[in-house]
């Protein structure tokens, strides 16, 4: 399944969007687009199923279209600690954590939609 929509950040220190996130199998592939102080940004990956049961992404580059990045990389660790459908499979109600390879860490939430 499919789901888009708007992720709250803790802080609200940047805006964060899913655009989109697909549920598989053991795993979830994501595309997550924003901003920030730098401007609009985005990442995309595959997030695995760990034994823990979260699904994580490691050393994710953040992409920055408008923002010359060639001497400069910054990279983010994923984690989506709760997944939850609803009944019809409509939504989807996510929760999580961004942490920064510098160490900051911002945790994240949202329901979002089937597209």
């Amino acid at each position: 399944m499919k789901y888009e929509g708007c992720l709250d950040v803790e802080g609200g220190d940047f805006e964060l969007k899913a655009q989109p996130i697909i549920l598989r199998n053991g795993d979830l592939s994501f595309v997550l687009k924003g901003r920030d102080e730098f401007g609009v940004f985005r990442v995309e990956g595959l997030a695995a199923k760990t034994e823990h049961g979260f699904f994580l992404a490691s050393r994710v580059p953040l992409i920055y279209p408008d923002y010359d990045v060639s001497d400069y990389e910054e990279y983010a660790t994923i984690r989506f600690d709760k997944i939850t459908l609803s009944v019809s499979m409509k939504k989807c109600s996510i929760s999580g954590v961004w942490k920064q390879i510098k160490g900051e860490e911002w945790k994240f939430d949202g329901v979002i939609i089937s597209s």
